[in-house]
């Protein structure tokens, strides 16, 4: 009888640790899922701002009907501190506005053309890195890239 009460003691140790693993590896993919949906929200919120932006004249601040020159100064940043990247290291053409957590583990970036912004959102949960990719136009709010592992 004891080797049998010890055999179902194994058996239940081994179940309870499988079950512990799997917990773990569901809680991690949902904490990621859910990072992606918080970020989602502001990354629209941040499209929404630079469309509002764009229609806005230029003697209130505002883009009037371009793009062009568009960064962190002129619209908020969502995530906590913003920088514009200056054109120190002899890049030639649009230098992207960076807007970062303050740990460094969110950021948006922005491209701006004429016509459109190509907005970028890089996540770091886990040591792994996540990235989508927004195309903002002044009438519509393209998703160009879901977010993908890199």
């Amino acid at each position: 009888m004891g080797q049998q009460q010890l055999l179902i003691v194994i058996l239940v140790m081994i179940i309870v640790g499988l079950a512990t693993v799997v917990a773990i590896t569901l809680f991690q993919g949902s904490e990621v899922r859910a990072l992606q949906d918080e970020y989602t929200e502001i990354m629209l919120e941040t499209a929404a701002d630079i469309q509002v932006w764009w229609h806005k004249p230029a003697a209130l601040g505002g883009g009037n009907h371009s793009f062009k020159g568009l960064d962190f100064t002129k619209i908020p940043c969502k995530l906590g501190s913003s920088v514009s990247k200056s054109n120190t290291q002899g890049v030639t053409g649009n230098i992207p506005g960076n807007c970062s957590s303050e740990d460094g583990n969110y950021r948006i970036n922005l491209f701006s053309s004429e016509e459109s912004v190509s907005m970028y959102c890089d996540i770091n949960v886990g040591g792994e890195k996540y990235q989508a990719e927004y195309k903002i136009f002044p009438d519509r709010i393209e998703l160009k890239e879901e977010w993908t592992k890199l």
